[in-house]
C-alpha cells in the first residue's frame, strides 16, 4: 500500500488542543504501527514530514 498524504499546518481537534498536522500524524503512526505490523504489514521509505 502506498500512502500519499497532505498535512495541515495545524491539526483540528474537537477538544481544542493544539498540534501541528505533522505532530498529529506522528501520534497516529505511533498508535497504528504496532497494529499494522501485527497484521503482517511493513513500513519502509518513510520521509521527513516537515
Amino acid at each position: 500500500m502506498l500512502n500519499l498524504i497532505r498535512l495541515r499546518e495545524q491539526a483540528e481537534y474537537s477538544d481544542g488542543r493544539a498540534s501541528t498536522g505533522a505532530e498529529a500524524y506522528s501520534a497516529y503512526s505511533d498508535l497504528s504501527a504496532p497494529v499494522f505490523q501485527a497484521l503482517g504489514g511493513k513500513s519502509f521509505g518513510a520521509a521527513d514530514m516537515n
